[in-house]
């Protein structure tokens, strides 16, 4: 959900409403070059490095759950690839001390093309990822589709839909390898794109924007469903507590990942929407684009924390950590 390439300095092109009319314009071939104060990209900089520690844990809970399901593989490379996103956002950060001045983009021409496939494979992976992991949970708690999840949805099983969803972002993601490169033309070397298709120019905004859509749309079914089961639990039992307690426990993966889903939801939403009014010039973009990309740090580190308030998570930290320790 995040736009990498803010600070590039790229060709700047007509973004008026009448040459795309999408929601976005071409923001990655406008030229970025708004200085932020210092003390938002010190607080950026601190935040994201929490959130990128923060996802060591969901994979150590993932690994230290028991059973063999596929949420917990997903669960895991859905924090790989967020991980991959927040390194990948610090390398562009440092790019001009890593190259004495340089960028990435303009070293050569096909630089220039596997940095942008390189961007939008980072920055769309996770959102379909984390829709995969609401999908899984939905399935699971269905009534009917709960038998058939225990039966097929292992861990090896749930590479199959991750391989279908890198492939498919692969597929439409490919046309940065044909349609980008240096522009000759221009007096400084410039990365930019060699068609004015609007569908190419905007691709990422195109993918990301509908992954937050999906995902709000299955969180609340997600939502209804869990609740709905933990209701008639309730009422089967003459509000037995302790019998209610034990479905908790049972169902402790599913109510983690609502809760990772619901959030999922509420920052991303609050993201999209900050970068929407930024890319509109409704709002100053060298305040507001900073802030988004740090609200949604803090929406990575929420979700991983929000984990350690469920006791079934935090037993597989400890038994994750316990069998690291042991091994050594």
């Amino acid at each position: 959900m995040e736009d990498a390439n803010y600070s590039m300095e790229v060709p700047i092109i007509d973004v008026s409403e009448n040459s795309t009319g999408l929601i976005f314009p071409p923001e990655i071939f406008v030229s970025r070059r708004e200085d932020s104060p210092v003390w938002i990209k010190a607080t950026n900089g601190v935040v994201s490095t929490v959130s990128l520690l923060s996802q060591a844990i969901v994979i150590l809970i993932a690994k230290g759950l028991e059973g063999d399901y596929s949420a917990k593989t997903l669960m895991w490379v859905q924090a790989i690839c967020e991980t991959s996103k927040r390194l990948f956002n610090t390398i562009l950060t440092f790019q001009n001390q890593i190259l004495d001045g340089g960028n990435f983009y303009t070293l050569s021409d096909t630089s220039c093309k596997i940095m942008h496939m390189l961007s939008f494979m980072t920055m769309t992976a996770p959102d379909w990822m984390a829709v995969l992991v609401s999908l899984d949970r939905i399935i699971a708690v269905h009534k009917k589709g709960g038998v058939w999840y225990k039966q097929n949805c292992t861990k090896k099983a749930a590479f199959i839909p991750v391989f279908i969803a890198i492939f498919i972002l692969f597929v439409i993601g490919a046309p940065r390898l044909l349609y980008f490169g240096i522009d000759e033309a221009a007096k400084r070397a410039k990365c930019a794109p060699k068609t004015s298709n609007v569908l190419i120019q905007n691709t990422r905004e195109l993918i990301s924007l509908p992954s937050i859509l999906v995902m709000a749309v299955l969180t609340t079914i997600l939502v209804v469903m869990l609740r709905r089961r933990m209701k008639g639990t309730n009422n089967r039992v003459n509000n037995d507590t302790a019998h209610v307690q034990r479905v908790l426990d049972n169902n402790a993966v599913s109510l983690a990942l609502m809760v990772y889903c619901v959030l999922y939801c509420i920052f991303g939403i609050a993201q999209q929407t900050l970068l929407i009014m930024s890319n509109r010039g409704v709002t100053t973009s060298n305040l507001v684009r900073p802030l988004a990309h740090t609200l949604s740090a803090v929406g990575l580190g929420a979700r991983a924390f929000s984990y350690l308030a469920i006791p079934t998570m935090r037993n597989a930290l400890k038994n994750s950590v316990k069998n690291i320790c042991s091994s050594k």
